[in-house]
């Protein structure tokens, strides 16, 4: 444990003891920071076991922390340094992320569909803040699954890697 103590108040500029005991403080407290991507042991335990079962499971990616100012200073920059950041990411895992059922929002947020390993990549990338269990693509489309059906393709899908479908528009 370290003990940090200041017997007077502080009225001058120059450097002091206590000055220096404050830095050497950050210093270790930021030497100790990770810059893996943080995810709670639960959720990473839950989603190994679906993309263990699955062959993949959809992450959302937080990639970056951006500010409102930042946006409302150039959103076609954000949105460039956001689109560099996942490319980043998508070279660091390779072949265990999915080539489809990718999306990004261009300000800080993408998901992917990745295996075990990727898991496992994202959990100590530096290429990202956090993650945490995506959307299935059905949840993040806008055709109607009201009644089902979407689930039925999406288990189709899975059972015999194809689906037949009729796509009738208006």
């Amino acid at each position: 444990m370290l003990n940090i103590s200041c017997k007077s108040p502080v009225t001058s500029h120059k450097p002091s003891s206590y000055f220096i005991r404050l830095a050497a403080l950050a210093a270790m407290l930021m030497a100790g920071i990770s810059n893996a991507a943080t995810v709670s042991q639960n959720d990473f335990n839950s989603l190994l076991a679906e993309a263990r079962q699955n062959g993949a499971v959809p992450v959302q990616v937080h990639l970056a922390a951006v500010s409102l100012s930042q946006i409302h200073a150039g959103l076609g920059a954000v949105n460039t340094a956001m689109a560099q950041k996942a490319a980043y990411l998508v070279s660091e895992l390779g072949a265990t992320a999915l080539t489809s059922g990718r999306w990004q929002n261009g300000v800080g947020q993408m998901g992917l569909h990745v295996n075990e390993n990727g898991l496992r990549i994202l959990q100590s990338s530096a290429n990202a803040i956090s993650f945490t269990r995506g959307q299935q693509w059905y949840q993040r489309t806008n055709l109607n699954g009201g009644d089902g059906s979407l689930v039925r393709i999406d288990n189709l899908l899975k059972a015999q890697g194809y689906v037949d479908v009729v796509v009738t528009t208006n």
